[in-house]
């Protein structure tokens, strides 16, 4: 099933930018339970007291995280542990049945094409994730705030890209999505709670809903804009971060919503293919289109609606300038792109043993992502 060759439009993101993930959402604000009105005047230790059953039942999921080991843990998941909550237990396994499947489009030799091609180019793979695909993931204002806020790039950047590995490896290897013995559908579902998370604690609540409070009608709109909450201030707790962030939902959109998810999941697939052509190593079009059928197929896990998928090099070109055009266009204030760049080439640095080689992480970011993106990030 290929998509459509037509250009996409500003009204069909601006459509997306309302839309987040339904089943994922679904779960996690089952299993948060409703948030309580936090007084206009309450601050972070507040409004973490007055609603510290959500940071409890928060805790199951993390601690079943760990039993996803691989693909074939996955088939007839049971959450088998007496201190999770039988309700909490039950989303998770329904959770798990329904996201795991990959669609009926999938391409299995497609598939192993891809995990060659990726394979095929060793240590590079790793050096284009790191110069390239996650620079771009810093045009947007939308990801780039989270990532602030959530201080995982600036404070923890190695954990952070370790993390972005751990999804991308397990992928990406033989078997990764079609394998019993691989990991990758068992990672992605995993990543896909973690947005689900992020929407739940800003938002205070369930995505649909609040989606439906910005779209209606009423003269009180208390959700359409999340004022930070009083004595906010960044720390090493990334849920007490995202909780207090607040955001101009009309302006903004939801957080994690379908159009970043989009643009991350090109910053993982046709960035990576860019990369190549412009390192004069371009594969044939055979090979580039089964790379993006792959990524399309972890798009599918993840959650990202078929309509916001690419099949073609110009298909993915034209979405991605697209997308990048509308992130430019809003403001930023603070602008905290060039500090999450600094810290992504600062940890790139610092492994690298001789001075002389040190500028090279900043000088080939700047040739794979382009003079515009290396301005946006002041990595010039």
């Amino acid at each position: 099933m290929q998509i459509p060759d037509k250009a996409p439009t500003n009204a069909l993101l601006d459509h997306m930018r309302y839309l987040a993930d339904p089943v994922a959402d679904a779960t996690v604000s089952h299993i948060v339970g409703p948030w309580n009105d936090v007084p206009p005047l309450a601050g972070i230790e507040d409004s973490q007291r007055i609603n510290a059953d959500q940071w409890q039942r928060l805790g199951p999921v993390n601690r079943l995280f760990g039993k996803w080991q691989n693909n074939g843990s996955l088939i007839g998941w049971k959450a088998h542990d007496p201190a999770t909550p039988p309700d909490i237990a039950a989303k998770l396994e329904d959770y798990v049945k329904a996201a795991q499947a990959l669609p009926d489009w999938a391409d299995p030799a497609k598939i192993e094409l891809a995990e060659t091609v990726f394979l095929d180019h060793g240590i590079l793979s790793c050096t284009l994730l790191f110069c390239s695909s996650l620079p771009e993931c810093y045009v947007t204002p939308d990801l780039a705030s989270v990532l602030h806020v959530s201080g995982e790039m600036e404070r923890n950047t190695d954990y952070r890209i370790r993390a972005t590995a751990a999804m991308i490896f397990p992928v990406m290897m033989p078997g990764g999505l079609a394998g019993t013995d691989g990991s990758g559908v068992a990672q992605i579902l995993k990543v896909r709670l973690i947005h689900a998370t992020i929407r739940n604690l800003i938002l205070h609540g369930n995505p649909e809903e609040v989606a439906g409070v910005v779209h209606s009608d009423s003269q009180t709109p208390p959700h359409k804009v999340l004022s930070s909450l009083p004595n906010m201030r960044l720390t090493a707790d990334m849920q007490q971060n995202l909780l207090g962030l607040g955001g101009d939902l009309i302006a903004n959109g939801l957080p994690c919503n379908q159009e970043a998810l989009a643009y991350t999941l090109l910053t993982s697939s046709y960035v990576f293919l860019r990369s190549l052509r412009r390192l004069g190593l371009g594969l044939s079009h055979a090979d580039e289109e089964a790379y993006l059928h792959a990524w399309n197929v972890v798009g599918h896990i993840l959650g990202i609606r078929r309509e916001l998928m690419v099949d073609t090099m110009d298909q993915a070109a034209r979405l991605f300038a697209l997308i990048q055009a509308r992130g430019r266009a809003r403001e930023l204030e603070p602008d905290q792109r060039p500090a999450l760049t600094r810290a992504l080439m600062q940890t790139m640095e610092s492994v690298i043993p001789f001075g002389l080689l040190k500028p090279f992480p900043t000088m080939l970011t700047i040739h794979l992502c382009g003079r515009n993106t290396a301005k946006d990030l002041r990595s010039e």
